[in-house]
């Protein structure tokens, strides 16, 4: 069976659970600490990947990074997954949690590159697009590239709307590049 299905058929259960327990919330909120976690930590990844660490001390490391701060309910996933030899796949678990969590309470994530740092006045137009755009609640994600000038490049799933002054300038420089004035044979 693919990582993916895997992934997705242990984050559907996880989504049921925590429904039936009232505890939803709180499960997203803990696997949006471990991504993180997980994206931030090439080492914890490796670990968890690794054969030839024994799932036992899988959990221990899980248990010592984790445990104080995410709900006894995550955890105990966590135990189950590392019982079944499934420590490769808590990051790919969680992501796909995430995802279909937000699919369920109807949040449509996007990205906000920008030259400079938006304030909330910004951040508040940004949302407001998306929510035109998709009919659903925005999360936004934020990142600074100085290279964009100024302007945005909003990235909303597959669609992305470039209103950056570098892209404003490539456009002026392709224009330049080409001749317009001498016809074509």
């Amino acid at each position: 069976m693919s990582e993916i299905r895997i992934a997705a058929r242990y984050a559907k259960s996880l989504i049921e659970l925590s429904s039936e327990k009232g505890s939803l919330d709180a499960v997203y909120n803990d696997m949006q600490l471990i991504t993180d976690a997980f994206a931030n930590s090439r080492e914890l990844v490796l670990a968890m990947q690794s054969p030839i660490i024994k799932s036992d001390k899988k959990l221990a490391i899980l248990t010592a990074i984790f445990k104080a701060r995410i709900n006894n309910l995550t955890f105990s996933f966590f135990e189950l997954l590392a019982k079944k030899n499934r420590g490769a796949n808590f990051y790919d678990i969680a992501k796909a949690f995430l995802d279909q969590y937000q699919v369920l309470k109807g949040i449509q994530k996007a990205q906000v590159f920008t030259a400079t740092k938006i304030d909330d006045v910004l951040r508040q137009q940004f949302m407001k697009m998306v929510e035109e755009k998709t009919g659903k609640k925005a999360e936004i994600e934020e990142f600074v590239k100085e290279e964009l000038i100024g302007g945005y490049i909003l990235r909303i799933g597959d669609l992305q709307y470039d209103a950056s002054v570098q892209s404003k300038l490539q456009k002026i420089k392709k224009t330049f590049t080409e001749n317009q004035y001498i016809p074509k044979n």
